[in-house]
C-alpha cells in the first residue's frame, strides 16, 4: 500500500484505478472517508461486485462510489465534447496528448504512454 491518498485527487474527491479492488485498497477508502475526502473506485466491470464486497466488509458501503472504468471515461468524453459527434475526436485526442505529457513524469516505463494515428 503506497503512502498516497488515491491515484487522483480532486477537490474532496479521491479516485483509486484498479483492476483488482483489495482490502488494502478499502483500508485507504476508509482513510480517506475519516480525513472528509469522497473515494471512489474506478475498476473494470467484472470487479465491481468483490468492490463493492470489500467496501460491505470494511463497513463502508455506500460510502464509497464503485464505477465500471470504461463507462466513467465514456460519460466523461461524451460531456467534454457537449456530446457533438464532431468534437469527441478532438477531445480524444487532447487527453491522450495529456496523458502522454504526465506519464514521463510519474511513471518509470514511458511505454504507457498512448499512440494514436
Amino acid at each position: 500500500m503506497s503512502a498516497r491518498s488515491g491515484d487522483f485527487v480532486i477537490d474532496n474527491a479521491v479516485i483509486h484505478c484498479t483492476t483488482a479492488p483489495s482490502e488494502a485498497l478499502l483500508r485507504k477508502c476508509e482513510a480517506n472517508i475519516k480525513a472528509g475526502q469522497h473515494p471512489i473506485i474506478l475498476t473494470i466491470a467484472k470487479m465491481i461486485g468483490a468492490a463493492e464486497g470489500l467496501a460491505e466488509n470494511a463497513g463502508i458501503e455506500g460510502r464509497v462510489e464503485v464505477m465500471d472504468a470504461l463507462q466513467f471515461l465514456a460519460a466523461n468524453l461524451y460531456e467534454m465534447s457537449l456530446f457533438k459527434g464532431a468534437d469527441r475526436k478532438i477531445t480524444v485526442i487532447r487527453l491522450i496528448e495529456k496523458y502522454n505529457e504526465i506519464v514521463p513524469a510519474h511513471e518509470a516505463d514511458v511505454s504507457l504512454r498512448i499512440t494514436f494515428d
